[in-house]
């Protein structure tokens, strides 16, 4: 009843801020703005959705190698895709991050092993977005926000990579695990201390990420962040949109901190809204600005759609136990 709850409010707060967007500029010029889109641009820029699985299920395979994890590439990218799905009734990070460990610890691993897997992916994925968010507002020569904008990206990125320090670095995670058990009393909640401090005793494994290891991980993300940003590039341009790369980077790293809030279903109404206010600020066109942001959404809801034929598929085939 309580999840029920949650997600009619994240629908209610998707479609008034949606209706807000949408009412803030002329709806007869938004529509015009999407009977104008080149259609195979925006074909393309979807197409793009399946190489961008591929790489984030590669990347939670080789973080899954480094627990000890034998999960074939299959069940991983089914568990990726059903996430997608998921993450329609859980909304933000948090919540999907917690489908993602439970249903990685059923393919077989340690519950406190994935859950290091999953937070360890996710901060390094937001302090990579909140890098290359910097880095574009830099290249862009017209980007506004000075000196909050980007004073927001770095202090924002000083802080997830301190985290990411103090709980996966092996030496660091010893440090903190000593001084965790001496203030926080064994009475008080045992239960969450005890799987605070074991969490922190399988952390520290990534402390053994080698350079190799180290350079396919970015890569993997950045090539991810590519393909994202291409996929953009493709939708503004089939809205005959004059925007700039950097403009779009740096956009696109506004709207990864946005969706971290669980306020929204799916995002919708939260996309358009930081998109649109984003590039405004920039410069662009408003009715474009929100037809972008509605056309990224319905990139993610046909990614989440596919999830779930996945997952269908899944629950209507018999395990071999069920056959026999």
């Amino acid at each position: 009843m309580r999840g029920r709850w949650k997600n009619g409010i994240g629908i209610l707060f998707s479609l008034s801020l949606l209706g807000l967007v949408l009412a803030w500029q002329p709806l007869d010029q938004f529509a015009a703005a999407l009977r104008q889109v080149v259609l195979w641009p925006v074909l393309l820029a979807f197409a793009l959705t399946v190489p961008m699985v591929l790489l984030r299920t590669w990347q939670t395979s080789c973080l899954a190698r480094l627990q000890g994890m034998q999960v074939g590439f299959g069940p991983l990218l089914g568990l990726q895709l059903a996430t997608s799905f998921y993450g329609l009734f859980l909304p933000g990070v948090v919540a999907v991050g917690v489908v993602r460990w439970y249903r990685l610890a059923r393919l077989g691993g340690d519950p406190q092993a994935t859950l290091a897997l999953v937070v360890f992916s996710r901060l390094l994925e937001i302090e990579m977005a909140l890098l290359l968010g910097l880095l574009f507002w830099f290249l862009d020569p017209g980007a506004p926000g000075w000196p909050g904008l980007p004073g927001m990206f770095a202090a924002l990125a000083v802080a997830v990579a301190v985290l990411r320090y103090l709980a996966f670095h092996p030496k660091a995670a010893a440090w903190v695990e000593v001084r965790l058990s001496a203030w926080w009393p064994e009475r008080r909640l045992p239960g969450l201390r005890r799987r605070l401090i074991d969490l922190l005793r399988v952390t520290g494994r990534y402390g053994s990420l080698t350079g190799r290891a180290w350079g396919i991980l970015l890569l993997n993300i950045l090539g991810s962040h590519a393909l994202g940003l291409l996929s953009v590039a493709l939708v503004a341009g089939a809205l005959d949109m004059e925007v700039g790369i950097a403009t779009l980077g740096w956009a696109r790293a506004i709207l990864a901190l946005a969706l971290l809030l669980p306020i929204t279903w799916a995002g919708i109404g939260l996309r358009e809204a930081t998109m649109a206010a984003a590039l405004v600020a920039a410069g662009q066109p408003g009715p474009e600005s929100v037809a972008l942001g509605v056309l990224l959404s319905l990139r993610v809801l046909l990614e989440a759609l596919a999830g779930g034929l996945v997952e269908l598929h899944a629950r209507l085939t018999p395990t071999p136990r069920e056959e026999g």
